[in-house]
């Protein structure tokens, strides 16, 4: 049974060190993703309704698809927190390469399935199936196709050191995606 005691209330400053040392990059990428899709929003709604429309759609498949990847993230986060607590650090390394193992499954599972089957999965999110909006929202899965082996991982794994190289490959996507 749990018990706090008069100590449990005092500051530790090494223990919030420790944590802020992963709460503070982990926040920084989750606030810069935020207003990243801010920005890509207001870009494409520039280019018109049909270019939102698929951008809409492609995004809704793109958020079924990430979801298997963000509970691999979430339940890795609580595994490693747990393991880190009981200074288990070995099962650390094998929890996060497991994930990872995982994550790249499933997305190359998952973009096999788009790659295929994909323009079945726009019409879904369609009232009306316009053959223009499905082009364009089938280019953006084409590059969601490419870019899948280097954003497996971070989407995964929220606080991963490799999230700059992720959102670089990610904007260098999404700016191929408005040039078309």
């Amino acid at each position: 049974i749990l018990q706090l005691h008069k100590q449990d209330w005092k500051l530790r400053w090494n223990f919030m060190k420790e944590h802020l040392n992963i709460a503070i990059p982990m926040t920084v990428q989750f606030a810069i993703l935020a207003l990243s899709m801010l920005i890509i929003q207001s870009v494409c709604n520039s280019f018109g309704t049909e270019v939102i429309a698929a951008f809409s759609a492609g995004i809704r498949i793109e958020q079924l698809c990430t979801q298997p990847l963000l509970a691999i993230g979430l339940a890795i986060a609580t595994y490693t927190a747990q393991n880190w607590g009981a200074a288990k650090l070995h099962r650390i390394r094998q929890g996060v390469r497991s994930a990872a193992l995982m994550s790249f499954v499933f997305s190359f599972g998952l973009a096999f399935l788009v790659r295929f089957v994909g323009k079945y999965m726009i019409s879904v999110f369609m009232e009306q199936e316009n053959e223009n909006v499905i082009n364009i929202a089938s280019q953006n899965q084409v590059l969601e196709n490419k870019t899948v082996a280097t954003s497996a991982i971070p989407r995964g794994i929220p606080g991963c050191p490799d999230c700059d190289f992720s959102m670089a490959s990610a904007l260098k996507k999404r700016i191929a995606l408005d040039i078309c």
